[in-house]
Formats: structure tokens, sequence, C-alpha cells
């Protein structure tokens, strides 16, 4: 995510209501994604290659939409939604590794 940098934190609100973590959990608004069930996620075809299941639902993306309809569409309106996905994922990524942490702490030697 090298253009995160120039962006603010215009739509970290909006990615938080998407994924959160507290104190170790990780949750996904189901609203904007659908669960895999045991026969979704991967499949791989007899050619080789690798199918993906669709993860996200439409609300996700006309939610993203609308909001970038807002802003112009312009370098600045993508550097503020990198910003914003880039913020949030270090905020669960370093939530779910403090958590992990506690459980398992450092040896002092």
């Amino acid at each position: 995510m090298g253009l995160a940098p120039y962006g603010t934190d215009t739509y970290c609100e909006l990615i938080r209501r998407l994924a959160t973590s507290k104190n170790g959990s990780f949750r996904l608004d189901l609203d904007y994604f659908q669960a895999l069930g045991s026969n979704q996620g991967m499949q791989v075809k007899e050619d080789g290659t690798v199918e993906l299941a669709r993860i996200s639902r439409i609300g996700w993306s006309s939610c993203l939409a609308r909001r970038a309809s807002l802003t112009a569409r312009s370098r600045s309106a993508t550097w503020i939604l990198r910003f914003a996905m880039q913020h949030v994922f270090e905020e669960v990524f370093f939530d779910l590794l403090n958590a992990l942490h506690r459980q398992v702490p450092a040896r002092t030697s």
C-alpha cells in the first residue's frame, strides 16, 4: 500500500465498521461479507487454476461507492481509501498480536 501515507483518515470509521477487533477477537460485519461454509472458499479446478468464492456482499461495494461519489474521483480519493484500509488493518493486526503476546509472553533471559 505504497500510496497509503498520502491519504487522510476520512474513511477510517467506515472501514472500522467492516472489520473490527477487540481483546484479541476479530469480527467481520456480515452485512458486508458472507460467511464461508465447508464447501465454499477455494476450489482447485481440473486444469490447476484456483477459483475463489466471492466473500463480499453487494452492500460493501455499494457503501464504498456511495462514499467515493461524494469525493471527487481523483488520485487523492484513492489515497484516502488506501490510507483507511491500511490504518484499520494495522489496528486489527496489532490488537490480535498484542492478545497473542498476552497469552504467550516473550521469555526473558
